[in-house]
């Protein structure tokens, strides 16, 4: 990769063309460290490189997404909670558990419902099939592209079934959601507190 200089050879501004250019010195520095940089490609063999491909287009479903954004949040969250010196150590714990129920029940139904939805979609979007109800979600004009290319159907199948799934969650978020988020918090703390009365019993 080379980085092209930039020259300004205008007289008038009173700057020749044998005069140094900052920009020039600052182009040749960038360009030393690009080839001082290793150049490296990895040699990884056919069921390497299909397992990776399997790997994205399973990671790239609306369901498996979100249990790896429940995942992150689950392990970050509730240490943020934990850090929060501005309230009292009752204050932390309760805060950790409805954080931990929030993030177990959100992300449960979430994939639940997003999974139910993509397979919904997956069964409704088969353009081979000859029953009418396999392709009902299938727009007329592009079931010979989406056919086609298989990555294209991938990526339709995903979009509209995240779009299901949204609507979807509008209703389980008040019907599963927050219930489930109220019962593992009441669990959560009281479990907490029968935990520090025996630590406090202990001691």
């Amino acid at each position: 990769m080379n980085i092209q200089p930039i020259q300004n050879n205008d007289l008038a501004m009173g700057k020749g063309p044998n005069k140094p250019n900052p920009r020039s010195i600052k182009n040749r520095i960038k360009q030393y460290i690009v080839d001082a940089a290793p150049t490296n490609t990895f040699n990884d063999g056919e069921n390497t490189l299909k397992n990776w491909i399997k790997f994205d287009e399973k990671m790239s479903r609306p369901a498996e997404n979100r249990g790896v954004m429940g995942g992150t949040a689950i392990l970050l969250q509730p240490a943020i909670d934990a850090s929060n010196k501005r309230v009292d150590k009752e204050t932390r714990q309760v805060s950790i558990c409805r954080t931990i129920a929030k993030i177990i029940a959100g992300t449960g139904v979430g994939m639940l419902v997003r999974g139910s939805a993509y397979k919904m979609v997956e069964n409704m979007t088969n353009p081979e099939a000859k029953d009418k109800c396999a392709r009902k979600l299938l727009p007329s004009k592009y079931i010979e592209e989406l056919s086609k290319n298989p990555k294209l159907m991938k990526n339709y199948r995903s979009a509209l079934s995240t779009g299901i799934a949204i609507a979807a969650m509008c209703i389980t978020n008040f019907a599963l959601d927050a219930p489930l988020t109220v019962f593992l918090t009441n669990k959560f703390t009281a479990a907490a507190k029968l935990k520090e009365g025996q630590d406090e019993k202990r001691a």
